[in-house]
């Protein structure tokens, strides 16, 4: 095993939405190698909530605009592209249809803004004040309609499956960081001077912390190198346990995924949004690590050594 120096990461500074992460030492050329991995990460595998789809009602003769709204369609649609919302728990596990609020409960009068959305419980606007429409009059008859729901990074619009026929389509940007940025320097250890130091800028949305987003981007790079390290090494076996009543245990866990234990939705979505899709992948990994996933708590953590039980798999603790 080769003796590698772990690096320290510090928060070197913080404001609203931002943080400078400072990681050092690292080995040399460890800083593009790291940086660049976890920009890739956060740009593009972390979860987020968005817009999928758009109905707006009525449209004009020649279809490019709304009866009664100043901006054509095209700028409607991508007012709403622009919407940040949050969601909590399993709120967004389904996609949602979300109209327009009440006329007499909007606050923006001839405006339309993301706040006169009557969004479900559990899921929140974090830009309010975004204008998505300026009516002609306030009581102009618009009806607007749009589907929101949950996924990871950018996908064009041509990629939603499920969108109904009577809307139109819309590229979702679910990703909850808008900007990344590394820089690499120079830093001493010892009588060394070409060690790396990372210095990781990070903006978030609002969905999320900074803090969050960096731990989330680094349990994903560790899942896919835990996979790859994994190659070629023999599967150590399972612990023999007593026979229990119900139906017969697998033979091995090796080839078990995680549909195989029954679990709930909620804590088997809370598994595969961590890129955790067998069982081998759960024996590998400890409470504490599953206690840190999104939507993963103690509740769900018993439920999931109870299915393993069942299924004559003891996991050892820690």
């Amino acid at each position: 095993m080769f003796n590698i120096q772990l690096p320290q990461i510090e928060r070197a500074q913080a404001g609203t939405n931002y943080a400078l992460f400072r990681i050092e030492p690292l080995e040399p050329g460890w800083g593009h190698t790291l940086g660049a991995a976890l920009r890739r990460i956060l740009l593009s595998s972390l979860p987020g909530a968005a817009v999928t789809a758009i109905r707006v009602d009525p449209l004009s003769e020649d279809m490019s605009g709304v009866e009664g709204v100043q901006e054509d369609l095209l700028d409607i649609i991508l007012n709403v592209k622009q919407v940040r919302l949050r969601a909590e728990n399993d709120a967004l596990r389904e996609a949602q249809l979300v109209g327009l609020r009440e006329q007499s409960e909007r606050n923006g009068g001839a405006v339309l803004t993301a706040a006169d959305l009557a969004l479900p419980e559990g899921v929140e606007v974090l830009n309010p004040e975004h204008v998505l429409a300026t009516l002609d009059r306030p009581d102009a008859p618009i009806e607007l309609e749009v589907l929101v729901g949950e996924g990871r990074g950018y996908v064009p619009a041509d990629q939603h499956a499920d969108t109904p026929m009577d809307m139109i389509p819309v590229d979702a940007i679910y990703t909850p960081i808008p900007r990344v940025n590394y820089i690499i320097e120079h830093t001493r250890v010892g009588m060394m001077t070409n060690y790396d130091r990372l210095l990781l800028e990070i903006w978030t949305d609002g969905t999320i912390t900074p803090d969050e987003a960096i731990s989330q981007a680094s349990r994903i790079l560790t899942r896919y190198a835990t996979s790859i390290a994994s190659f070629g090494q023999e599967t150590e076996p399972i612990p023999e346990v007593a026979p229990q009543a119900g139906p017969a245990p697998a033979p091995s866990a090796a080839n078990m995924t995680l549909d195989d234990l029954k679990l709930s939705v909620r804590t088997l979505n809370a598994l595969k949004r961590a890129n955790i899709s067998s069982v081998a992948q759960v024996l590998s990994t400890s409470d504490q690590e599953l206690m840190g996933l999104r939507n993963f708590g103690l509740k769900s953590l018993d439920e999931l050594k109870a299915a393993l039980e069942a299924n004559g798999i003891t996991r050892s603790e820690g």
